[in-house]
């Protein structure tokens, strides 16, 4: 307000002074003197006008320094409670782990039997729905990366499903973290299992690896929320999904820095990781 007031005062008496000096007739001859005036104003005018602006970026400074301390406090609280969750999550999943680990050993003893099979299927698939949870909630992971072969990789998943469904074609090798390139697999080729009427092929190729289905495909307008956590498509029915097994190999993509795509028409479905040879 004092700088607006000492403008205003300014003006004015440049106003009254020009007026002054203009109803003169020696106009011409008083000239220096209009020259002194007009620099006397600008002086003043550049000062107020300083003083102004400096006010104002002192406020927005001290607004932007009280905002950033409360959106830090903020991100601290929140990234403490993540820790305890995370902390709390491989907690579970290491306890439920062991039992099953050991029910998984004594059913080996009895491979001959198809009750013992299933037993050990049932094991393997507990146990990697542990480790999609794990990753689901954990922050930053450090992967170990290698040159893996992605059709060795593949084969492993399928004998590990135990499903003749299952086709594998094409080879590729590619650097990246082992366990969590075979999870993703994992994820992608159970998934296409559950809603596939036919068969799952495996494509491996120079650009990647493509996991097509022939089920009923997902709609356009689901396209962008497959791959949030905990969302489950509109034909999840009876399919035994928590919703978070796409969104878990969205963020293993990331680590990564490869790409995953999704297409769907009325014949199926068809997941890419789009990733360059190693």
């Amino acid at each position: 307000m004092l700088a607006v007031g000492i403008l205003t005062l300014c003006l004015a008496f440049f106003a009254a002074t020009l007026l002054r000096i203009l109803g003169a007739n020696d106009f011409l001859a008083r000239s220096d003197e209009i020259v002194f005036y007009l620099l006397f104003i600008s002086l003043v005018f550049s000062g107020a006008l300083y003083f102004l602006l400096y006010n104002q970026s002192k406020k927005i400074a001290k607004i932007i320094y009280e905002k950033d301390k409360k959106l830090k406090k903020q991100a601290s609280k929140i990234a403490q409670q993540n820790a305890r969750q995370q902390s709390l999550i491989e907690g579970i999943c290491h306890e439920i782990k062991n039992p099953v680990a050991i029910m998984r050993l004594s059913a080996q003893s009895l491979q001959t039997s198809t009750f013992a099979q299933k037993i050990i299927y049932s094991c393997d698939k507990i146990t990697k729905l542990l480790d999609t949870l794990n990753s689901a909630f954990i922050g930053d992971i450090e992967p170990k990366i290698e040159k893996i072969d992605l059709a060795e990789l593949a084969l492993r998943v399928k004998n590990e499903l135990a499903d003749e469904r299952i086709e594998i074609s094409g080879q590729k090798c590619v650097f990246c973290d082992r366990e969590l390139m075979g999870l993703l697999l994992y994820n992608l080729i159970s998934n296409a299992l559950k809603y596939s009427s036919g068969r799952v092929i495996i494509r491996l190729s120079k650009s990647g690896i493509f996991v097509r289905d022939f089920g009923e495909g997902f709609s356009k307008s689901e396209k962008e929320l497959i791959f949030k956590k905990f969302y489950k498509g509109q034909n999840h029915k009876n399919s035994g999904s928590l919703g978070f097994g796409l969104w878990a190999c969205k963020q293993i993509c990331k680590i990564h820095t490869f790409l995953l795509k999704a297409n769907s028409t009325k014949h199926g479905s068809t997941f890419g990781v789009l990733c360059a040879d190693a």
